[in-house]
């Protein structure tokens, strides 16, 4: 196991540390520093595996991403599919104003909203055990 310190937003600098085998991860890339490791590993002559746990896909100021959003797969362009940042802001369930430190009121917010999801996949076929615990399918 090796961890290497790259510039994700110069393709080229992680292009250059790569080597057969070896598992691009991306812990929380933040807005479009996910979008730069997808980037970096398409034009890469390596084909390393990714592994990414994305968050605040809304973007950040230090990761800023358009509004609204265009999809990077190729099946996306050609459908034309974005999604508004507003959308995208929603769907990590965070407060808006304080990143993980939400308010109470908040929490009821995200409580209410998870609730909601787990509703919509209910009823779509699809339940869900716990909050957090998938039933396999």
């Amino acid at each position: 196991l090796t961890f290497r310190c790259c510039d994700i937003q110069n393709a080229s600098a992680l292009r250059a540390t790569l080597q057969p085998g070896d598992l691009v991860v991306g812990l929380h890339p933040c807005g479009s520093l996910g979008d730069y490791a997808i980037q970096a590993l398409v034009g890469s002559k390596v084909k390393p595996g990714l592994l990414m746990v994305s968050c605040c896909l809304q973007g950040r100021a230090w990761a800023p991403v358009p509004n609204p959003r265009s999809s990077l797969s190729q099946l996306g362009q050609a459908l034309n599919l974005s999604l508004p940042r507003l959308s995208l802001q929603r769907s990590n369930l965070w407060s808006r104003s304080s990143g993980h430190s939400a308010g109470a009121t908040n929490r009821r917010g995200v409580l209410h909203t998870r609730l909601a999801l787990r509703r919509l996949l209910q009823l779509r076929g699809r339940p869900i055990g716990r909050l957090f615990e998938s039933t396999p399918s």
